[in-house]
């Protein structure tokens, strides 16, 4: 089986929750016997040879991965650029597909990057099914001012066509699903796919709860992380013995002072990230729309409880293990805060175990790449 998969970009040479998933999707597909052809695109100022690339790949991966680099920039500022450069790169692979010798099985697209391939399939020498995928469904989803709201709806029509016009359309599950079903006939296979971590990543024990409870918040500067939140939060705690880490690239004009935060600033790789989460207690996660963030699993595989807001996949990994919160509400951040701080060490060592088990049951890529490997299986058309 040959897996076409076309992404705007690996880490780590571009960093994003969606294109981590691009790269455990090839790593472990190739891992588990399918050829993958995996497009992806850097910025044209650092240029990414593609053995290069490859090498970043596991040696068991590397036997079944080819690598297509493309150079990709998005500098303009007039309303629309967005989309227009999308399309450039899908223009570009759109050209480079036509040429491939080995014909894929299925061809799986994040967002726009599929655009010109699924419009002109019928210009392919080949017949194959294509599967597209909206991380967040972020256009479907609040979002937290104006200009948000604006940009969501003029991304909302051109997503709504790729969906509808792909054979399959990916998605993490819980509420994303929802958001997608309500945008696409009632016929279109929707085909869920969580997110995850390998086996390795998590601990056998969890660390006992500290006296001092500690929380820890990953993620950088952006509006929807909603910082903003959580700081206001905070200023409603006292008289309780706990700290904050926040973990990320926080500009200095937007760090609070305050004597109960650390900020660590960015980390370079997971294992500097993990270190870090080895020492909280609980993560918070007080974003305003998501996909299914990467660093809650990576906090569950730490054995932490999580606060989250209740948005996108959230809820699939909220199970006795932490609390949900709805976005934009500090009081909530507050209750759920002070409800761990107020747990004795017994109730919180048992969210903390619960985080575990989640991991272990539903949320390995050993689990995960299974039902998708056994969905490619279905997937060969004759030419």
């Amino acid at each position: 089986m040959n897996l076409f998969l076309l992404t705007d970009g690996i880490p780590p040479y571009v960093m994003g929750g969606m294109q981590k998933h691009s790269r455990l999707i090839a790593e472990h597909s190739a891992r588990n016997g399918i050829r993958v052809v995996l497009y992806h695109c850097f910025p044209s100022a650092q240029p990414i040879a593609n053995d290069v690339a490859l090498h970043s790949f596991s040696k068991e991966a590397q036997e079944n991965i080819t690598i297509r680099g493309f150079e990709y920039d998005d500098t303009g500022w007039i309303p629309g650029h967005y989309l227009r450069s999308q399309r450039e790169l899908s223009l570009r692979y759109f050209n480079q597909l036509k040429t491939e010798k080995s014909p894929p099985t299925f061809i799986y697209t994040k967002g726009f990057v599929g655009s010109e391939i699924i419009r002109r399939r019928n210009e392919l020498p080949f017949q194959s099914n294509i599967g597209v995928k909206f991380h967040g469904m972020n256009m479907f989803q609040a979002q937290p001012d104006l200009k948000g709201e604006l940009t969501k709806f003029l991304l909302r029509a051109p997503v709504r066509k790729l969906m509808n016009s792909a054979d399959v359309v990916f998605s993490y599950g819980g509420d994303i699903t929802r958001l997608i079903k309500n945008e696409v006939t009632l016929d279109k296979l929707v085909f869920e796919m969580p997110s995850g971590i390998d086996q390795g990543c998590i601990v056998k024990h969890v660390a006992a709860a500290n006296d001092e409870r500690r929380f820890v918040f990953v993620g950088r500067y952006d509006r929807l992380k909603g910082l903003p939140e959580l700081y206001e939060a905070i200023d409603q705690i006292s008289d309780f013995n706990w700290s904050l880490a926040i973990v990320g690239p926080v500009p200095s004009e937007h760090q609070k002072v305050h004597d109960r935060i650390r900020y660590v600033g960015s980390l370079s790789s997971q294992e500097e990230v993990f270190k870090v989460l080895d020492q909280a207690d609980a993560l918070i996660c007080p974003s305003i729309s998501e996909g299914m963030p990467n660093v809650i699993l990576e906090a569950m595989a730490r054995g932490l409880a999580v606060i989250a807001t209740d948005v996108g996949a959230t809820s699939l990994m909220i199970d006795g293990n932490g609390i949900l919160i709805k976005p934009k509400r500090q009081d909530q951040i507050v209750e759920a805060m002070l409800s761990v701080m107020n747990a004795t060490e017994i109730e919180l060592l048992e969210m903390k175990k619960r985080s575990l088990d989640l991991m272990r049951s539903k949320f390995t890529w050993n689990a995960i790449i299974k039902p998708f490997i056994e969905f490619l299986s279905k997937q060969q058309l004759s030419e």
